[in-house]
């Protein structure tokens, strides 16, 4: 008999070592098992998931390290495939005239799921659907407007992720005010046509006069008429201002670095500074809900998901531009600097 063989009898005549492999050979099975189950098969029906927003996802949406990228890649997971079995249709906002009608088109299409970003584009889709589910993607003040009975428990066909909560203001406040030593005058520009918008400026308004500032209001009726509010902050000589995200055109930050006035907004814009929930968690978010709903989850059950994760972001360049001096402490806690 070989040496091998030999070896391998004594093995086999070893009840210990004999029961220790097929402990461990069962084990392995078990845990390739658990796998196996935490990545779900591919659904063989397809469905279909229509967006409706600002932010709607550009194609192609496998852009690595992308938002969109993520919550694609998070459907994938769960068994929903681009191209397979999932049809993505958008829709994205031109401005305030569109939002109606594009609205109507959403629900004429009847898709499986609705994702929209826009508090005015879920009232609309509200008004015309009660089934159809639709998950908010960073919607401000869910309760407020009625889209939902309460985070906990929706109660209706809307669920999702929440943003803009009014205690945020403060905040906002609180940054530029680090970013401006002795402010006096503030403003904010605001499109009226979003309800979200309405509910944040009158309490950024209530925060800065009770903290003793002269605030400056500047609507912005039309993403294509800021000719006008522009001229009121530059005569109200501003210090700093907070531009709110929706219905403001991106060359608002390119006037604000002409005339070296701070603003807190979208940083990837322009704006100096930005502040608000971690992107990627709430695109995780909203795959997550997605493909529950998809798998048969009813979103009246589906409690509204407040952010967890907050993200502080300068932009050097309008930093630079401006010729502003950001303090160490303030820089410290800055958790990205952009180039753009």
């Amino acid at each position: 008999m070989s040496t091998a063989n030999r070896r391998g009898q004594q093995r086999d005549m070893n009840p210990i070592a004999t029961s220790r492999r097929r402990i461990a050979g069962a084990l392995a099975g078990a845990a390739l098992g658990c796998l196996a189950a935490r990545v779900p098969a591919q659904r063989a029906r397809v469905v279909r998931l229509a967006f409706l927003g600002v932010v709607a996802p550009s194609f192609p949406i496998t852009k690595p390290g992308s938002p969109w990228g993520v919550f694609f890649r998070d459907l994938s997971a769960r068994g929903w495939i681009d191209g397979r079995n999932l049809k993505v249709e958008v829709r994205r906002l031109a401005g305030p005239d569109s939002v109606s009608h594009l609205a109507a088109e959403v629900v004429a299409s009847r898709p499986d799921v609705i994702v929209c970003d826009t508090s005015s584009a879920v009232l609309a889709l509200r008004s015309l659907t009660s089934t159809i589910p639709i998950v908010i993607h960073l919607v401000g003040f869910p309760v407020e407007l009625g889209l939902v009975t309460s985070l906990a428990r929706p109660g209706g066909n809307v669920t999702g992720s929440a943003d803009f909560m009014l205690p945020m203001m403060g905040k906002y406040l609180e940054l530029l005010r680090e970013v401006v030593p002795g402010l006096r005058r503030i403003g904010m520009l605001w499109a009226p046509h979003n309800p979200s918008a309405g509910l944040m400026h009158a309490e950024f308004q209530r925060l800065a006069t009770e903290a003793g500032l002269q605030f400056t209001s500047l609507p912005v009726a039309r993403p294509d008429d800021v000719a006008g509010p522009l001229q009121a902050a530059r005569e109200a000589r501003l210090q700093a201002l907070y531009v709110h995200p929706f219905g403001i055109p991106k060359e608002v930050f390119a006037w604000a670095i002409e005339h070296k006035l701070p603003t807190l907004g979208q940083a990837h814009r322009g704006a100096l500074i930005g502040y608000g929930p971690d992107a990627i968690e709430q695109f995780e978010t909203s795959a997550r809900y997605v493909a529950l709903i998809l798998d048969g989850k009813s979103p009246a059950d589906l409690p509204v998901v407040l952010p967890r994760r907050f993200r502080l972001v300068v932009n050097l360049r309008t930093m630079r531009a401006i010729g502003i001096e950001l303090s160490r402490n303030f820089r410290i806690r800055v958790d990205e600097f952009l180039e753009e």
